[in-house]
């Protein structure tokens, strides 16, 4: 194996897992573990090493440990490794190394103590008798392989003893060794005898009289009767050929007639018996659970609690039973199953869209012989996903809730802004309409003020025009009076003088001259019409007073003859001072004169 592990034996009625765990600093091939006294011994690639408090700590430098054989009758400890052959002692407490015997330059696999003082060491290329001195300091070569005919043509797999015998295992068989001529030979008794495990490649004793034979992974326990007869019995383990690993086979005696057996993939455990005992197979076991969907293998925790996306779940199930046919299984599933299943050899059943929640599964095994194992419980529990789980549960409570108060703080918002909008929108319209009604009665206002001023215009037109009216009806007086005074005779029927016509008609033209009536005529027409002839004068500079005499008396829509009568002029006079007011103020002809001036 590639590290040293360890892992605390539970005993042989508990099938579970066993979790091992590695030494510490013990990558590297580990080549055998040897106990002595209570130390346990490591053969390693980098040397050899004891273990102390979980630790490896190293004792040797010398690499590749196969092999440990103690020197009967001593105190000394022979090791093969990758360079030779090195000597241990054993005080009864501690290993400690002693030294490296030069004399031995190749490999050493296999060790077998001849008699007291040689050794036949060797790997699978050739085998050596090794003698040493009294006191095992020093070895020599006596006697190798190659120097026979025989032992040089073959592959050794192996020095075993077998009924105090030395046999030496090949490639075509056992050879032995007749320490008279120093010469191979085949054991053809034995050979004849063991059949096709002649060329086994590993011999495992069991008693004095029983061994294990290995033939390439093949079993067979072998039997010496009292007569050395041989009895082979090659069934009892054969479900296990093919399962353990080349030239590395190991079967262990643990206690009571069991035996711990290495496998490629693992351990089983072999328990040797007398037919007359009763036997009863053992409770079948859960081998693996692998989520169906993603076709990965689940490890549950301790309470085999699963994941809920493990819901579509196969189980495998085997029985720490071999035989040479295959056992039948039979379940039920709890809250799954309705009844129990048919018996089967598939050793594993797929459950599909397992429902969250706790489920308990049992099992049992059946052999070809009708024996029936005890039902095994398992029980599992296929965990709510988390969106079911308590919190998340409690999480939607609280969402809920928070919701429920989010919507009822959005419809009370809504609601106040409802009806702040319905308020405001009644204060807008209520606005609205009082700016209307203010409006209207600030129309109503102009309106009536207008027809105020324009009552008070029409009244101060009224008096203009009568003002007009008066000038010109004292200006019509005057010329009456003037053209009555030319026919006024005296009382002999003789007419006036001239001078005294003269002063009569300077006061008649005084009068039609007194620019009195026109002053107040000017001010108050300028009062009804907003400084009528200062704007007018600032628009048109060139208007002289009978200009603007002429355009006030137009403006209040006089006639060409009232007209003529207030500036005491004909009617033909007024004709001509229209046209050149006309021309003065830039009017086309289409134009009506009153008209603009009442647009001013």
């Amino acid at each position: 194996m590639r590290a040293y592990f360890q892992v605390k034996w539970k005993g042989l009625t508990n099938y579970n897992s066993l979790n091992f765990s590695q030494i510490p600093n013990s990558n590297g091939q580990v080549w055998t573990l040897a106990q002595f006294g209570d130390e346990l011994i490591c053969g390693h690639n980098d040397g050899t090493f004891k273990l102390v408090d979980g630790r490896l700590e190293k004792i040797s430098q010398i690499t590749g440990g196969w092999v440990f054989k103690p020197i009967f009758g001593t105190k000394n400890i022979l090791q093969g490794n990758y360079t030779g052959l090195s000597k241990f002692t054993f005080d009864g407490i501690h290993l400690a190394f002693v030294q490296q015997f030069a004399g031995v330059k190749e490999p050493v696999r296999f060790l077998a103590q001849k008699d007291n003082h040689a050794f036949w060491i060797g790997d699978w290329g050739q085998i050596q008798l090794l003698g040493f001195d009294a006191n095992f300091q020093q070895a020599d070569i006596l006697f190798s392989s190659k120097q026979d005919s025989i032992a040089s043509k073959r592959q050794f797999t192996g020095i075993y003893t077998l009924e105090n015998n030395l046999v030496f295992a090949t490639d075509s068989g056992f050879l032995q060794f007749d320490n008279i001529v120093k010469r191979f030979s085949y054991a053809d008794e034995l050979n004849t005898a063991l059949g096709s495990y002649k060329n086994s490649n590993k011999v495992i004793p069991i008693n004095t009289n029983s061994y294990w034979f290995i033939q390439k992974t093949k079993i067979a326990k072998v039997d010496f009767d009292s007569k050395g007869k041989l009895h082979i019995d090659s069934n009892l383990l054969s479900p296990l050929q093919d399962r353990m690993m080349n030239n590395y086979e190991n079967i262990l005696p643990i206690e009571n007639q069991y035996y711990l057996i290495g496998l490629d993939d693992g351990f089983a455990i072999y328990r040797h018996a007398d037919k007359s005992q009763k036997y009863t197979l053992p409770l079948p076991q859960i081998a693996q659970l692998v989520n169906l969907t993603t076709g990965q293998a689940i490890i549950p925790d301790s309470a085999f609690k699963l994941s809920s996306s493990d819901n579509n779940l196969r189980i495998s199930f085997s029985s720490p039973y071999y035989s040479s046919s295959p056992l039948q299984y039979q379940y039920y599933l709890e809250g799954y199953s309705d009844n129990w299943s048919e018996w089967s050899e598939t050793a594993y059943q797929d459950f599909t869209n397992l429902p969250y929640g706790k489920f308990q599964i049992k099992i049992r095994a059946r052999d070809n012989m009708g024996l029936v194992s005890e039902i095994q419980t398992f029980s599992f529990t296929i965990r709510y996903p988390w969106y079911l789980s308590w919190w998340a549960k409690a999480f939607y409570a609280l969402a809920l809730l928070a919701l429920i108060y989010l919507a009822y703080k959005f419809n009370l918002q809504r609601e106040r802004k409802r009806q702040f909008q319905i308020r405001r929108k009644w204060l807008e319209e209520k606005k609205i309409a009082l700016e209307r009604e203010t409006e209207q009665k600030e129309k109503d206002w102009i309106k009536l003020k207008n027809q105020q001023l324009e009552d008070q215009l029409q009244l101060k037109n009224k008096e203009l025009a009568n003002a007009a009216l008066n000038i010109v009806y004292k200006n019509e007086m005057l010329n009456n009076l003037h053209d009555e005074l030319k026919q006024l005779k005296d009382a002999d029927g003789n007419k006036l003088s001239s001078d005294e016509l003269k002063k009569i008609n300077k006061l008649i033209d005084d009068a039609h001259n007194d620019d009195r009536d026109w002053h107040i005529f000017e001010t108050s027409f300028n009062e009804s019409h907003e400084n009528f002839f200062k704007k007018l004068k600032q628009e048109f500079p060139d208007l002289v007073p009978n200009d603007l005499k002429l355009c006030a008396y137009l403006r209040l829509n006089m006639s060409s003859k009232e007209i003529a009568s207030l500036l005491n002029i004909s009617t033909r006079g007024v004709e001509i001072r229209r046209y050149r007011l006309r021309k003065k103020l830039g009017i086309p002809t289409d134009k009506n004169l009153s008209e603009f001036l009442m647009e001013r």
